[in-house]
C-alpha cells in the first residue's frame, strides 16, 4: 500500500564521515545527497570514529548541505564509553565501518580525551549523543554521566528554514551555542572539501609521524629503575594519578581552536617555531625555515616553572637570559618579528594528583592548583589544554609501561606543563603547525614526545627537525668489540658516522622573510621567567645576582653575530693553526676557541663550524684534533642516546658498588677553590667567576676530585652543570664518566695538581689567586715548597692568606683511589675477560670488551694483571706513577648537575652473566691502539 506523503514516516539514514581515503568520503557524501533528495530524510545518524578533524569536516558539510537545500534534519552521533575491555575488543576484532586511531586505542585516558573533543563538536553542532556501550553498573553509569556532562543542556544548532539562515552566517539567539560555534560559510566548507588531506589532521597519521620524529630514546633497558630514590621515579600511583584524574577534566566546557584564536588571525595559516634552549639562532635553522613557508610565523620560547633535574643550571640560565634578548632583537631587526615568551606554570604534580586521587577530589584539586599558581581561575580553554596535555602524558606512560629508561617525575611534570602552554598558544594563534629543533637529551626527548602527542590529539601537525648535531645518534651503528678502536671511542665512531650517510650539508642562510601574524599573542616579560634568579636570604631579601655578574665580567658577548665573529677570529687567525701545540696552555689567550657556549645554546650551528674549518684546506696535521671536536660532541650525544641515565649511573654498571669518599668538607673546598693546590683553586675560582674553564684545567680539577680526593664523579658533574655557561648534559656526563673510570673511554692518564704544565708562566694562577701573585713562578704551583722567607716576601702565610693543602700525601691518596677501584672490579669478575678488560652489555644486548687502563686490569683470580712482555716497555712508559705528574692527552668539556652522591654499597648484581668465552683480537693489537 502507498501512504499519502503527509503521513509518510521520517527516515533516519547513516552517514560515515570517518573514511580515511578521500575518494571513499566523496562516495559517502554522494550517497547521502541521493538519500536527502527523496525528501523523506528527517535525521542523519553519524557513525563512530575518532578522527576529530574529519568529523568537523563532515559536520560542516552537513550544515552547508542543509542550508543549500533548506532542510530541517536532526543529527545523532555515537560515542563509546572507553574502558580497557572495550579497547582490547576493538584491537582484536574492530567493527566494520568504525575507524579508531592508534592513539584512541593506546589507552583509556587517550580515548576519553578524544571522546571529549568529539562531544564538544557534537555540542557545537547540536548533535544528540548516543552511547553505544552497554552501561550495566553504577560505576559505568557515573562514568558515562561524567563523559556526557559537557554535552548537556545545549539546544541543537538549527540547520533549516529561518533558523537555517542563522546557521549560514547570521547571529544565534541562543548564547552558549554561539560561543562554541564553528564558522561554516560556503568558502570555508568548500576549501575543506577541496583539501581534505592537506591539513594532516588524521590523528593516527599525525601522531605516528610525530612519534617517528620525536622518538624518546627507545631501545635502552629499563631494568635499572630502582637506581634513584622512590620519590624521584614515577610510581604506579603517580601513573594512576595522571590517568585517573582525566575523566574529570573534560567536564569543564572547552572552547575549540577556531573560537579561541585571535580574531585577526582567523583563516590565516600560522606556524609556531618553538625555540628551545639549544637552537637560539636565525641562520641554518631548519625549524624556522619550515615555519617560514607558512603565511605567518610566531617564534616562541616556553620556560617551565617545574623542570627536570638536567634543565639548564644557574650559570647556563644566566647565558640563556641574554641569549633570549639577543634572539628577540635579531628577529625584530631582520624581520620586524619578535620572540613570544611564555611561562608554563604548574598544572598539578604527580604527587599532588595522587593525593587528590586517593582523597577522591578529582579535578577540583587541579582547578585549585591552577588558581593558586596564576591568581585567577583557569578558563575553559585552559582546562581543555590541560586535559589534552594529561591525555598525551598518559599515552606516553602507556607506551613506556613495558620498557624504556627511567625518568624523574619532575620531567613528566615539565612535559605536561609545557604541552599545556603550547596548546594555549596554538589556540590563541589559530596555528596549524608547530616546528622545533630536536633535543637529544632524555628529558628534552620526553617533553617533545608528550608535546607531539598533545598536538596530534588537537589535530595540529608537528615536526622535530635536526640541527643541533652533525649526525643523528639513532642512525649510528657501531659493531661490538674492537674495530679500529674500542666500542664507543672516537675513531670507530667517526668511521660509523661516515658510513651513516652523506657528510654534513652546508649551512642554510636565514629565511628570506618571516611574515608576522596580524595580531601577536600575549608574551611574558623576561623577568617573569626568573632565569638565574638571585637567591632569597633568610630575612626575605634578595641575594647577589651571581648570574648577572658572570656576564658583567666582560668575558662574553651573548649574541649570534658574536658567535660568528669569534669563530672567524679563531679559525682564520692563529688559534687554529697553533691549536695542536698550544691547546693545553691556560696562561695564554686564544689557545682554544671558546665557542662552546655558542654551540651549546645553538647560537652557532655545528655545520657552520664544520665547513669553516674544511674550507680553509689546511694540512691535516694542523686541523686534525680541532676538526674532531665536533665529532667528540656528537659522540657524547650518541653515548647519551645509548645510556640515557649516564648522567648519574655508571655506564659500566658493576662500578656502582665503588666506595667513594663522602667527606663534605673536602668537596666544599674543591667547589670553592680552597684546596691549597693553586692549579686546582685557580681553575675553580675562574669557573665560578666566569662560568667557563679552559679544557686542560677542567681535566686537572676532575682528576684531583676523583683520583686524589676519591670523591664520586657525579658530584663533579652536578657542580659543573650548575656553574658552566656551556653546561651540556651529554658532554658533561661523558667526560665525568671517563674521569671517574666508569665511562666507555676511561682516561688513560692522570693530571697532576702540582706541575702547572698548563700554566708555565704562572699568569693563570696569578689572575685568579691574587694572594699568590708575588710568589716566584717556581713556587707558584707548590707554595708549600717555598722557604718561610720567600713566602714572607711575597706576603703569603699558608693557612691564613692562602689555605693549607687538604692532602699532604698525594701518592698515598692516589694508591687508595686505585685500590678502591680494583676492589670494585674484583667483586665482579664475571665482567672481567681473560685479558683483564672490562666487559659490558651494549644497548642491543651484545656483549663487548671496553677499554680498560692497564693498572686496572685483573687476572681471573682478581689480582693486578702485569702487562704482557711484548709491550712491557710501552706499558711502563705509559703508566702515570706516583702523584701523576705527566700531562695528559686530549681534552674535553665538562658539564652537568646530578642527583649523585657517593654510590658505595648501592650497587646491584649484573643483569646477566657474560658467556664463558668470546672471541677477542690479540693483546698486541690492543696495546698498539692504546
Amino acid at each position: 500500500m502507498r501512504l499519502p506523503a503527509a503521513h509518510c514516516p521520517g527516515i533516519g539514514v547513516a552517514f560515515n564521515p570517518f573514511f580515511p581515503e578521500r575518494t571513499d568520503r566523496e562516495r559517502e557524501r554522494a550517497r547521502l545527497r541521493l538519500k536527502l533528495g527523496t525528501g523523506r530524510v528527517s535525521s542523519v545518524w553519524l557513525q563512530l570514529g575518532s578522527d576529530v578533524a574529519l568529523l568537523e569536516e563532515g559536520l560542516s558539510f552537513l550544515r552547508t548541505l542543509a542550508l543549500e537545500r533548506q532542510l530541517s534534519i536532526e543529527l545523532f552521533g555515537s560515542v563509546f564509553l572507553p574502558s580497557k575491555r572495550l579497547l582490547a575488543q576493538m584491537r582484536f576484532r574492530p567493527w566494520n565501518g568504525v575507524f579508531l586511531s592508534e592513539q584512541y586505542l593506546e589507552s583509556v585516558a587517550a580515548a576519553e580525551a578524544i571522546t571529549a573533543r568529539v562531544l564538544r563538536l557534537y555540542r557545537a553542532h547540536g548533535v544528540e549523543v548516543l552511547v553505544e556501550t552497554a552501561v550495566r553498573t553504577k560505576a559505568e553509569w557515573m562514568a558515562a554521566e561524567r563523559l556526557l556532562a559537557a554535552a548537556q543542556d545545549v539546544p541543537p544548532l538549527p540547520v533549516g528554514g529561518a533558523a537555517g539562515g542563522a546557521a549560514g552566517g547570521g547571529t544565534h539567539e541562543s548564547e552558549g551555542v554561539d560561543e562554541f560555534a564553528i564558522s561554516c560559510d560556503e568558502d570555508a566548507a568548500g576549501s575543506q572539501a577541496d583539501l581534505p588531506d592537506a591539513h594532516a589532521h588524521d590523528c593516527k597519521g599525525t601522531a605516528a609521524a610525530a612519534d617517528a620524529r620525536v622518538a624518546p630514546h627507545e631501545g635502552a633497558s629499563s631494568a635499572d629503575d630502582e637506581r634513584a630514590p622512590p620519590s624521584k621515579r614515577l610510581r604506579p600511583t603517580a601513573l594512576r594519578a595522571y590517568v585517573g584524574c582525566l575523566p574529570e577534566v573534560p567536564t569543564v566546557p572547552a572552547v575549540p581552536l577556531a573560537a579561541t584564536a585571535c580574531a585577526d588571525n582567523a583563516g590565516k595559516p600560522v606556524s609556531i617555531c618553538w625555540y628551545r634552549a639549544h637552537d637560539l639562532r636565525i641562520a641554518d635553522h631548519n625549524a624556522l625555515r619550515a615555519a617560514s613557508a607558512h603565511a605567518a610565523v610566531v617564534p616562541a620560547f616556553v620556560w617551565a616553572v617545574r623542570r627536570g633535574e638536567w634543565a639548564p643550571g644557574g650559570a647556563a640560565q644566566a647565558w640563556l637570559r641574554h641569549a633570549l634578548v639577543a634572539l628577540h632583537d635579531g628577529l625584530r631587526e631582520r624581520y620586524q618579528s619578535q620572540l613570544v615568551l611564555r611561562l608554563a606554570r604548574p598544572v598539578t604534580s604527580a604527587d599532588e594528583a595522587d593525593e587528590a586521587d586517593e582523597a577522591d577530589e578529582g579535578s577540583a584539586s587541579v582547578l585549585a592548583s591552577l588558581a593558586s599558581s596564576s591568581g585567577t581561575p583557569p578558563s575553559p580553554s585552559d582546562m581543555a589544554a590541560i586535559a589534552t596535555a594529561k591525555a598525551a602524558a598518559a599515552m606516553f606512560l602507556e607506551s613506556r609501561r613495558d620498557g624504556g629508561p627511567p625518568f624523574a617525575v619532575a620531567t613528566l611534570d615539565e612535559a605536561v606543563d609545557t604541552a599545556s602552554e603550547l596548546l594555549r598558544l596554538v589556540h590563541e594563534c589559530g596555528a596549524s603547525s608547530v616546528q622545533w629543533s630536536r633535543s637529544y637529551e632524555p628529558e628534552g626527548g620526553l617533553v617533545e614526545a608528550v608535546v607531539a602527542r598533545a598536538l596530534a590529539l588537537e589535530g595540529v601537525s608537528s615536526t622535530a627537525h635536526a640541527g643541533h648535531l652533525l649526525y643523528e645518534p639513532a642512525a649510528i651503528r657501531l659493531p661490538p668489540g674492537f674495530s679500529g678502536g674500542h666500542w664507543g671511542t672516537l675513531m670507530p665512531f667517526i668511521k660509523a658516522c661516515e658510513r651513516s650517510g652523506s657528510p654534513p650539508a652546508r649551512p642554510l642562510p636565514p629565511p628570506a622573510q618571516l611574515m608576522p601574524p596580524p595580531a601577536w599573542p600575549p608574551s611574558e616579560t623576561l623577568a617573569a621567567l626568573q632565569l638565574a634568579a638571585p637567591p632569597t636570604r633568610s630575612d626575605g631579601s634578595a641575594g647577589a645576582d651571581w648570574g648577572a655578574s658572570i656576564i658583567a665580567t666582560g668575558e662574553w658577548a651573548v649574541n649570534e653575530e658574536e658567535a660568528h665573529r669569534q669563530m672567524a677570529l679563531f679559525v682564520e687567525g692563529a688559534g687554529l693553526r697553533e691549536y695542536e701545540s698550544q691547546r693545553s696552555r691556560a696562561d695564554e689567550s686564544g689557545t682554544v676557541s671558546r665557542l662552546s657556549p655558542y654551540l651549546r645554546f645553538g647560537m652557532l650551528s655545528p655545520r657552520h663550524l664544520y665547513h669553516a674549518v674544511r674550507e680553509l684546506r689546511l694540512e691535516h696535521e694542523v686541523t686534525k684534533t680541532f676538526a674532531r671536536r665536533l665529532h667528540w660532541r656528537d659522540l657524547a650525544s650518541f653515548q647519551l642516546h645509548c645510556f640515557p641515565d649516564m648522567s648519574t649511573v655508571p655506564i659500566r654498571r658493576h662500578y656502582e658498588t665503588h666506595a667513594w669518599n663522602e667527606d663534605a668538607s673536602a668537596l666544599r673546598a674543591w667547589r670553592h677553590g680552597t684546596t691549597g693546590f693553586p692549579m686546582v683553586d685557580s681553575g675553580m675560582r675562574c669557573l665560578y667567576a666566569t662560568g667557563w674553564m679552559h679544557q686542560s684545567v677542567r681535566m686537572v680539577v676532575a682528576s684531583f676530585l676523583v683520583e686524589y680526593l676519591g670523591i664520586s664523579w657525579v658530584e663533579g658533574a652536578r657542580w659543573f652543570h650548575h656553574t658552566l655557561v656551556d653546561a651540556d648534559v651529554a658532554i658533561n656526563a661523558m667526560m665525568w664518566q671517563n674521569a671517574g673510570r666508569s665511562g666507555i673511554d676511561q682516561w688513560n692518564f692522570v693530571l697532576s695538581p702540582t706541575t702547572g704544565s698548563q700554566d708555565p708562566t704562572g699568569a693563570f694562577c696569578r689572575r685568579w689567586l691574587p694572594e699568590l701573585a708575588q710568589l716566584p713562578t717556581k713556587y707558584l704551583h707548590e707554595p708549600w715548597r717555598a722557604t718561610p722567607a720567600v713566602l714572607a716576601s711575597a706576603g703569603v702565610e699558608l693557612g691564613r692568606t692562602y689555605p693549607e693543602r687538604i692532602i699532604k700525601d698525594l701518592e698515598g691518596a692516589r694508591r687508595a683511589s686505585v685500590s678502591a677501584l680494583l676492589e670494585t672490579r674484583a667483586a665482579h669478575l664475571e665482567w672481567n675477560d681473560a685479558d683483564g678488560y672490562d666487559l659490558m652489555r651494549l644497548p642491543d644486548g651484545e656483549l663487548s670488551r671496553v677499554f680498560t687502563k692497564q693498572e686496572f686490569r685483573l687476572t681471573g683470580a682478581g689480582k693486578p694483571k702485569p702487562p704482557p712482555a711484548v709491550a712491557a716497555g710501552a706499558a711502563q712508559s705509559g703508566r702515570r706513577g706516583g702523584d701523576g705528574r705527566a700531562a695528559g692527552r686530549g681534552g674535553g668539556r665538562g658539564t652537568d648537575r646530578g642527583r649523585g652522591t657517593s654510590r658505595g654499597g648501592r650497587g646491584r648484581s649484573p643483569r646477566a652473566a657474560p658467556p664463558a668465552g668470546i672471541a677477542q683480537p690479540g693483546i698486541t693489537a690492543y696495546f698498539q691502539q692504546d
